[in-house]
């Protein structure tokens, strides 16, 4: 059943993980913990960039988390961030939005869709586009489920 507020999902990978230099877990945050406005997390994803289609090259970007008054998102489900002029794109969809709290990372989000986008010589944002990523501490339970049942 497809709900946007629970806009996310897991894959079962069919080898291990290899950990390197390159490649790290992230963190997942616990039930309950929430982001608060003015934090400034990181999107990574492959999506377009200028009109130029996917990438290549994993790309990176900060955005801020913001205020209920800011964008219309449910609160305890997922999460805004902004970056002005600088906003995830078409084939970033599920990719991470990732906070370093106390010396680690966690990856707070997954990102479900922009609320604005002003796709203006081939950029994929404009100065109000807000991206709203599903929240994972709100499903944490739920995934160390599914993952406890599949190791």
């Amino acid at each position: 059943m497809y709900n946007i507020n629970d806009d996310i999902s897991l894959i079962r990978l069919n080898a291990p993980v290899k950990f390197n230099k390159g490649v790290q877990p992230a963190c997942l945050p616990d039930l309950g913990w929430y982001t608060q406005p003015g934090w400034s997390c990181y999107a990574t994803g492959w999506g377009e960039s200028r009109g130029s289609g996917g990438s290549d090259a994993l790309k990176q970007m900060e955005q801020v988390i913001q205020s209920k008054p800011n964008c219309t998102f449910n609160e305890h489900t997922q999460i805004c961030v902004e970056k002005p002029n600088n906003s995830p794109c078409h084939g970033d969809s599920g990719g991470p939005l990732q906070c370093r709290l106390s010396g680690k990372w966690y990856v707070f989000g997954a990102a479900s869709f922009v609320t604005t986008s002003n796709f203006v010589r081939g950029l994929c944002t404009g100065p109000a586009a807000m991206t709203v990523y599903a929240n994972t501490a709100d499903k944490a339970e739920w995934i160390r489920t599914i993952i406890n049942n599949y190791s």
